[in-house]
């Protein structure tokens, strides 16, 4: 494919949307279809389209590769993180840890809202180091 400055430029415009998108997915996943790991989708798209317009090397320069294979590790311990909070607050992991004392009917997403956007920011750096990974074997 020949390089396109229409394809550049609509990617640029494109990418605060789509992450926008993959964010309200993550926020609202917990009260509406979606969540955390189809927001986290999005996200991961966003990077990878990027990447398929401006090519790896420009993005790895914003991005860098490793950051999102550590991103992922560190997101992966907060998951784990917040299951046995979970043990240690309701005595069952991923048990609700935010306590409900008051008296108005708020609704409250509790725990899942934590998980969902943690889940969300965990599979989008998952997907960008795998498409890192993936482009990098394919030279």
């Amino acid at each position: 494919m020949r390089d396109s400055e229409i394809l550049r430029i609509m990617a640029r415009k494109i990418f605060p949307f789509m992450l926008l998108f993959g964010f309200y997915l993550i926020a609202y996943g917990h009260i509406s279809p979606g969540g955390g790991f189809q927001g986290g989708v999005v996200l991961g798209s966003s990077v990878i389209l990027l990447c398929l317009c401006y090519g790896l090397e420009s993005v790895e320069k914003m991005l860098p590769g490793s950051g999102s294979g550590l991103a992922e590790c560190l997101l992966m311990i907060a998951l784990i993180a917040v299951g046995l909070l979970g043990i240690w607050a309701r005595g069952t992991f991923l048990g609700n840890i935010v306590w409900h004392e008051w008296d108005e009917p708020l609704p409250r997403a509790g725990t899942i809202l934590m998980l969902d956007i943690l889940i969300g920011l965990k599979v989008g750096a998952g997907m960008t180091a795998l498409f890192y990974h993936m482009a990098r074997d394919e030279r």
